[in-house]
């Protein structure tokens, strides 16, 4: 196993087994959701709206200041 790992590594395919475990786990949870009933589900469901609408909210605050900086620096770059 260890060879088979180190293998991987040197052909750079260990990423991609580590991102196919994490979609399986993914799956194998959403499918436990799905068994759930309507009131647990929609309450899951909108636990993870919570989330994803948070980490929106994180990139919108990030991107504009972000781009705040680069235009800034465009503009002493171009002053100097």
């Amino acid at each position: 196993m260890k060879r088979e790992v180190a293998r991987l590594k040197s052909i750079g395919g260990l990423r991609n087994i580590n991102i196919k475990a994490t979609d399986t786990r993914m799956q194998r949870r959403l499918q436990q959701i799905e068994k759930l009933d309507t009131t647990d589900k929609r309450q899951v469901l909108q636990l993870i709206d919570a989330f994803i609408e948070r980490d929106q909210l994180k990139r919108d605050v990030r991107e504009p200041a972000a781009k705040k900086k680069t235009a800034s620096a465009h503009r002493s770059a171009s002053r100097g």
